[in-house]
Order: C-alpha cells, then structure tokens, then sequence
C-alpha cells in the first residue's frame, strides 16, 4: 500500500468523521458536553471501521462506486435530525438524534464491504449472478433512500417531521381515506412524486452496479466479506440494531407497541366489568333513547349556531339555539387533540389528560351504558379498518349491534346512509346509540351529494364553500336523527360534537398547528321526558354552559346525561354536576402539550 494511497483513505476517514460530527452538532441541541464526547469516540470509531474494507481492499476512495454509497448514506443518515431540527428547535430545549448518524456512517461501511466482495465472486458466479446480487443491494439501497425521500416529502408539502402522530394517522387510515389524499394534490404533484420514485429506484439499481475497475486484494476480499456479515445484525437485525434505534423507525416502533397494548382492551374487558358498578338514578318508566353523535373535523368557527358568519350552515342548530327551554349551546367546548383516533380513545373512555389511565385499563362510555341497562348500538360511517384496529373501532365491537356502511373505493357513502341503521332498533327497549360521521373529514366535496349543495357550484372544487356544505349537510342529518329517534325510539337527549376541528383553506399537518384545529361544536337536544326526570341534570349542565372544556371529559358527559353513579366515575370532571372544577387555566388540549388559556381568540 503506498503512502499517498495510506493518506487517501486518512483523509477520507477523517472527512467522513468531521462532516457527521459537524451535522450531529449543528442539528441536534442542548447537547451535554459528556454527550459530545461520547459520540465523538462513536463516529470515529464508525468511520474508521467503515473505511477499513475499502482500504484494505486498496479500491480508491474516489471511484464511483464508492462515492455513490457515500453520498446515499449521508442522504439516509442526516435526513432524520436535519428536518427534527429545523421544525422543532425554536420549541424543543433539547432533542439528540445521534443513532441516524452513526447508521448512515455503517451504512456506507456496509454497501462497500458487499460491493467489494460480489466483485471479487463475480469471475466466479458470472455477470448475471453478479447482477442479481448488486440488483439486491440495489433494492435495499433504495428501500432506506425511500425512507429519507417520504420524510423529506413530508416536510415539504406539511412543513413538519414525521414524528408518532403522522404515523399514528397514516396507520389509522383506511384505503377510502387513502385514495381520496392522493387525489387531494395536483396531477402534476403525483406526476412529480412517481417520478422522483422512479429515478430513486433506477438510480439506486445503476449505483450499485457500477462497475469497480481496481480489482480488490485477497485481505480486502476477507475482509470486506467478513465485515459484511458480522456487521449484518448489529446494523439490521433486532431491537437494538442502528437501524432500529433511528428516529423515525424507532417513532414507528412506539406507535406498533402503543397499538399492540391497545388490542389489550378487548382482552382485559372481563376484568374491567368485573369491578364497575353503574346505578341509574330517577329512572324514567318507559323505554327510552339516547343519542351521541360524534361528528368529523368540524370547527364551531364556521357553523352559524357557534359563529357569527356570512353564510347559514347548519339552520336546523340554529333554530335549536333559539328554544332554550329544550337545547343547551357550550361555548368553549375544545378537541383534546387534533386527530381522530387519539381524541376519541378519551373521549369513549375514563382515560382523559388528568389521569394516568392507560387506554386497555379504562372504563368506556359502552360500559358505562351497557350496565346501566341500555341496549348498546355503533353505527359509523368512518369505515371498519379490520386487522388493523383503532382503539375507536375496539371500543365500538363492545356493542351489542356494532355496524358500518359499506365500504368500497371510489364509492361515495354519506352520512345520511347511517339513518336507515334507525331502522333496525326495537323501541321497546332502553337503547344508546352512537352515529359516528364522516362529517367534514377531507375532501369536503366528497362529504354530501350534489344536490345538497347550498354554496357554489355542484361538484366543483372549492374548498371553503364544499366545507361550509358539508356542515349544513350534518346539520340536515342532525335533523332527521333527532326527529326520527323522538317520533319512533322515544329520545330522552341527543348530543352533538366534534372529535377536532379544521381550517378549510389550510391544509391539515399530523401535528398542533393552532387552536383554530381545536374548537369544537358541542351541543345537547333534550325532550320533555328527560327533563322531567333529571332536571338538576339538565339545569346544571345549562349553568355550566359556558365553562371551559375538553372532549377528553365526554365520558363523564355521558355518566351525567344518564345521570348514574359509578365507582368509575368523577364528578369533578362533569359538565352535569356542580362539581365540575375545571376552568381555562387548568384544561389541557394537544395530547396534554398547550394549556387552553394560550388561546388569545377565546377569553
């Protein structure tokens, strides 16, 4: 080996090393100075392992082949604390992303310790059995760039890192949802999108194959093959292999164990009955209904009930508003989070942003109605995701009737299809009905049919006027519920809200992007009988009508409306008791990060 080419590969390690070191520190913050020093023995030691195949396999430090691998490891190792750090720095006091560096350095290490000894076996298995094995890597090379260009993506179109909500959401959607984002964006956008993937795909095959003119040394031969394998495991295989200790697959990971703890709901269900008491109190005679339904990304700015707004978007709330004696309006009613599935596993069970209940442990709604003597019904329009349960759809199989419209992709199904389920439901029983909607879930055009167009013209995209539809379609449903219910089922209440709301004109980021994603409609229809029988109910939940709330207090809501005591139940945090004890500086919205009292708009 000669000195210059010795000094080649010094340079190159010592290159390697700095530009990692330099990223660490300029990307990550807060970092304590043992945690510099410690990361800076990782890196070196990484880039020296790394560049050993190479040198002593005496192949340059510059030939194409390698310089490929060089720049697609730091591409996959960076991408990850590069975007962490330009989204969250101004808000995170400290974040150390130091595992996607080292995995991008043993990256490059890797792909050229297997370039290396294919070409050295390539004489001996032929071109064709060479190509295959480079093709191989090749897929495996683009399968890690893919991972950087979704995140990369990602931070373009939502300006944000993919952290656990965003996979938590992409997880919990179902292929209608699917198929209606993509057609979301442009025909140039997907165009754009198919097309990077392309050349990924095609670049990564070519890069991988170029060919290696300097034939390598029998130790470089050894070496490179032994390096490969050995190294296989701690850079692939396992829990605590590089790559799965980098952000976003070890973000991946918490949300698969958050989900796998979830399916521990219906298992422990036995034991959670077992100790729950539920008693009614002033008992109505004779069977009776209750309703919650539970709309979809509706924001009370822009429904005329809530707001003071140009156009009339939900008339039928409205004239609800104006008979007092029957229909309660909460004014600060807010989402605890901005997605659906984070949002409802609160609001269906006793676990809320006060207490340490965990999902599978809690107490629901369907519970708490089941052993109070109701006949329990989930009709939905949010589709039944199947093997992959949210912990909304485990919750809503608890019911004795549990259905959902029929699903099919690009088959529209509006919220109107949920009401001949009403149907089906004896009214001489004691029955609780939950009506999940799709309400104004994106893409609003998609949420009501052409004719129930009230603003703008049918069918064409607008997306401020297609939302402000889409409520005054729910507002129809709404309607037609609530009568039906009170003509056939003999209703006792009806109750209205949003999981989270949105902003028409903006499009919708997996993370806290603002109150204005936060306040909620929320409503309380009640007839005759109901007050008769739990007037102090229904005049408590009127005095508190303009206190401060979070929907992770609905299943206390719910203990109130069917006015029950339970072992499960505190009455601190119900809106129908005098109890109640939260105000705007104690409630917490965004899975617990914001206090509501940062919300200028609302005081």
């Amino acid at each position: 080996m000669s000195g210059i080419r010795i000094t080649e590969y010094i340079v190159a390690t010592i290159i390697i090393f700095a530009a990692n070191y330099a990223i660490y520190l300029l990307f990550n913050k807060g970092l304590a100075r043992n945690a510099k020093k410690l990361q800076m023995r990782r890196y070196l030691i990484a880039s020296i392992l790394s560049m050993l195949p190479l040198a002593l396999s005496q192949i340059p430090v510059t030939s194409a082949a390698m310089l490929f691998n060089a720049v697609l490891a730091i591409f996959c190792g960076a991408t990850f604390p590069v975007i962490y750090h330009i989204c969250n720095h101004k808000n995170s006091p400290d974040h150390d992303h130091r595992i996607d560096l080292a995995y991008g350095i043993y990256l490059f290490g890797w792909l050229t310790s297997l370039r290396i000894f294919i070409s050295a076996l390539e004489p001996i298995i032929g071109n064709i059995a060479a190509t295959v094995f480079y093709s191989l890597t090749g897929l495996v090379a683009f399968a890690v760039t893919m991972l950087a260009i979704v995140q990369w993506g990602h931070f373009f179109i939502y300006h944000s890192c993919v952290d656990a909500a965003g996979i938590q959401a992409a997880q919990d959607t179902d292929r209608n949802e699917a198929n209606e984002f993509i057609k979301s964006f442009p025909t140039y956008t997907i165009a754009l999108i198919l097309f990077v993937i392309l050349i990924a795909f095609a670049g990564c095959i070519a890069g991988e194959n170029i060919t290696i003119s300097n034939r390598p040394t029998i130790v470089g031969i050894i070496a490179s093959g032994i390096w490969a394998i050995s190294m296989c495991k701690y850079i692939w295989i396992g829990k605590r292999s590089l790559f799965s200790r980098t952000g976003l697959v070890r973000t991946y990971i918490d949300v698969k164990e958050y989900s796998q703890q979830s399916k521990l709901y219906i298992d422990e269900m036995k034991t959670r009955l077992a100790h729950l008491t539920v008693t009614p109190k002033n008992q109505e005679e004779k069977p009776h209904t209750y309703i919650m339904v539970i709309g979809e990304s509706v924001s009370k700015e822009y429904v005329s009930a809530f707001s003071d707004i140009e156009h009339n978007s939900s008339p039928w709330l409205k004239e609800c508003k104006a008979d007092e004696a029957h229909n309660i309006f909460f004014a600060h009613a807010y989402s605890c989070a901005n997605q659906t599935v984070p949002t409802l596993e609160r609001v269906l069970t006793e676990r809320n942003l006060y207490n340490n209940k965990k999902f599978h442990e809690s107490v629901s709604i369907i519970d708490i109605a089941r052993k109070a003597g109701y006949t329990t019904h989930w009709y939905s329009n949010q589709g039944c995701i199947g093997v992959a349960d949210t912990s909304v759809t485990l919750v809503a199989k608890t019911c004795d009737v549990a259905k959902w419209t029929e699903q099919e992709v690009n088959k529209v199904q509006y919220d109107g299809s949920l009401l001949d389920f009403l149907d089906e439901i004896d009214p001489t029983k004691n029955n609780f009905i939950v009506l999940h909607l799709m309400g104004s879930h994106f893409n609003f055009i998609n949420r009501y049919p052409k004719e129930a167009t009230q603003w703008g013209e049918p069918g064409i995209q607008d997306n401020m006027l297609n939302y402000l539809n889409s409520i005054h379609y729910t507002d129809s449903v709404l309607k037609k519920a609530y009568e039906y219910a009170k003509e056939r089922l003999n209703l006792s209440a009806m109750l209205y809200f949003s999981d989270h709301g949105c902003i028409p004109d903006k499009r919708r980021v997996p993370q806290f992007d603002g109150f204005d994603f936060l306040r909620i409609p929320m409503s309380l229809h009640c007839t005759d009988n109901y007050i008769s029988h739990h007037r102090e109910r229904f005049n408590t939940f009127k005095a508190n009508k303009n206190l401060y709330f979070t929907n992770d207090l609905m299943y206390e809501v719910i203990c109130g409306l069917l006015d029950v005591e339970s072992s499960n139940f505190n009455l601190e945090n119900s809106l129908a008791h005098k109890e109640y004890v939260h105000t705007r500086d104690t409630l917490l919205t965004n899975n617990g990060q914001t206090r509501i009292n940062e919300d200028m708009a609302e005081r």
